[in-house]
């Protein structure tokens, strides 16, 4: 949790300084997910679905929903009180909308989904919206203004990457999905979006197309509400860096110019898995059992490095990177939302290892 002076003074030394980590209470027990629609509600901070790995193998998608609640004296506890989503999901939107949530598409196993809805204070339904173009999940999303954005993602669980966005104008009547311009480059899934000054920004992710190996973006854009074209911008990292693979990692403002992304996967290690992956399938192929021995033995030495610590904040003013101080705890998460809860961000619970999610909530 981040906590920050008034936005229109946050400088960039300023921000760094106010850098304050501190763990609120975790999920309650066996309730650890990633990809849950997150947002708050009524000073609530609310967590709903998302996918489990109970037994540490099989993924199974939940509709349960959390609130905390922060009493007097800066004190947090959850809820006793149970709520439900319409039906077990994750990996969708969340926009902070009136005095609700408005949540939009996800997937659980099977199948992606187009519906949308506003979450009310009583943790239900409050609204039916219009559906979604097409289902979708895994897409990055964000408001501008009164507009909902959504870019990428999957319209089935595992499916190719999109490259098609849409915008619905929650302040028109009757308000409806519009398809955007596609952005100059691949589609993606995993891609990070943010909201800021007029413009959508979308950020990373990866190139996910049948029979082809996965491919870490680094690029990135903004989109003029206004005039609905796309520019590009310089690749996600500092000069003083690589260019960085940020998908599946999640980002907030901090004031009108400038936001920060939080984390980012493993892009290294996605690309060697599935490399190693690829010689156990020829191995397999080949019928020989020394070598489908000896690729399986490499597939299963292949260390997970954990995933990014990295801040790193844009500027749009400027158009340039700047690295903040490293996430200080031990397993920072992706396929998670960043939450602005007042004056703090936080980050909610996600995935810290391949099929390991995490219940902290910090």
């Amino acid at each position: 949790m981040n906590e920050l002076p008034p936005p229109a003074i946050v400088s960039p030394a300023r921000v760094e300084a106010a850098l304050v980590w501190q763990q609120l209470p975790s999920l309650p027990a066996g309730s650890a997910v990633a990809g849950a629609f997150a947002g708050t509600i009524g000073g609530r901070l609310i967590i709903a679905g998302g996918a489990a790995f109970p037994d540490g193998k099989t993924r199974t998608f939940v509709d349960r929903i959390h609130a905390l609640t922060q009493r007097p004296h800066d004190s947090f506890a959850w809820s006793d009180r149970t709520s439900q989503l319409p039906r077990p999901a994750g990996y969708g939107a969340t926009i902070p909308w009136q005095d609700g949530l408005i949540l939009a598409g996800g997937c659980d196993a099977d199948a992606c989904f187009s519906e949308v809805f506003l979450l009310g204070p009583d943790l239900k339904p409050a609204r039916t919206l219009a559906p979604l173009p097409l289902p979708l999940a895994h897409m990055a999303f964000a408001r501008v203004g009164s507009t909902l954005v959504v870019a990428g993602g999957q319209s089935t669980p595992s499916g190719p990457a999109l490259a098609r966005a849409f915008a619905l104008d929650l302040g028109s009547e009757p308000a409806v999905w519009q398809e955007l311009p596609a952005w100059p480059g691949p589609g993606r899934t995993a891609a990070v979006g943010v909201g800021l000054g007029g413009e959508f920004f979308l950020l990373g992710g990866r190139q996910v197309e049948g029979g082809r190996p996965t491919v870490p973006l680094t690029d990135a854009y903004a989109l003029d509400l206004a005039t609905r074209t796309w520019r590009r911008l310089a690749d996600v990292g500092t000069p003083a860096e690589p260019p960085a693979s940020v998908m599946a990692a999640t980002a907030v403002g901090l004031d009108g110019d400038r936001f920060v992304v939080l984390g980012g996967g493993a892009a290294d290690f996605l690309v060697r898995r599935e490399a190693l992956e690829r010689d156990l399938v020829a191995a397999r192929v080949s019928g020989s059992s020394p070598a489908i021995v000896a690729a399986q033995a490499r597939l299963d030495a292949l260390p997970h490095p954990g995933f990014q610590r990295a801040l790193r904040v844009y500027d749009r003013r400027t158009g340039r990177w700047q690295r903040l101080p490293d996430m200080p705890f031990a397993h920072p998460p992706v396929t998670t939302t960043a939450v602005r809860w007042d004056d703090l961000i936080v980050l909610p619970a996600g995935e810290i290892r391949p099929r390991t999610r995490t219940d902290e909530i910090w």
